[in-house]
């Protein structure tokens, strides 16, 4: 079984790759006809591509190598996009039937209240808030409930979310401490 333990590296992106990235999932976001319970887009591409590989990397980091999947029955990554009009209520959930590890990337996040993160144990006790900062990227595993408190900002949070499948799945006991990798270089597109 995994720990249930969050996982914190930074990226950062160049001024020029954010802008762009930003405004890609913005015009997509406002051209999808969510669901009225919905705030994810679905996303694919290079940048998504590159938080996939952060995140095999962060967890090869924290865990040793294993034979990720991609799972076809998930999108490669998705966006959750909100402001304090859009929030539609606490979600407690896992990723567990989907993944092995969950990353979160937070692309944009206006202020302090901006959307923190909470993660439960499977009694519903809560366990550890994180306030994101831009930047940010989570690693935890998909069985470690969590979710997310309303945006009071009127700007948009933009978090990227990815997952990796390992097969077969693993279980994880412990994990030594290691220098972290350094982020490698998104790819504009």
């Amino acid at each position: 079984m995994l720990k249930n333990t969050v996982h914190l590296f930074h990226q950062t992106l160049t001024p020029e790759d954010h802008r762009a990235v930003t405004q890609d999932i913005l015009e997509a976001y406002h051209n999808t006809q969510l669901e009225e319970w919905d705030n994810n887009i679905s996303l694919s591409g290079p940048f998504i591509e590159h938080c996939r590989n952060s995140l095999k990397r962060y967890a090869e980091y924290l865990w040793g190598e294993f034979d990720y999947l991609t799972d076809p029955r998930s999108e490669d990554g998705w966006a959750y996009v909100s402001n304090c009009d859009t929030y539609k209520g606490r979600n407690i959930h896992t990723h567990q039937d989907t993944c092995t590890v969950t990353g979160v990337y937070y692309l944009c996040v206006p202020d302090q209240h901006s959307g923190a993160i909470d993660f439960w144990n499977n009694h519903d006790q809560h366990l550890y808030t994180h306030q994101p900062q831009q930047g940010d990227f989570l690693v935890f595993p998909s069985t470690l409930r969590h979710s997310i408190q309303q945006n009071q900002s009127k700007q948009y949070r933009i978090s990227i979310n990815v997952e990796l499948l390992a097969e077969p799945k693993f279980e994880i006991i412990s994990h030594t401490k290691r220098e972290a990798p350094a982020p490698e270089k998104p790819r504009s597109g």
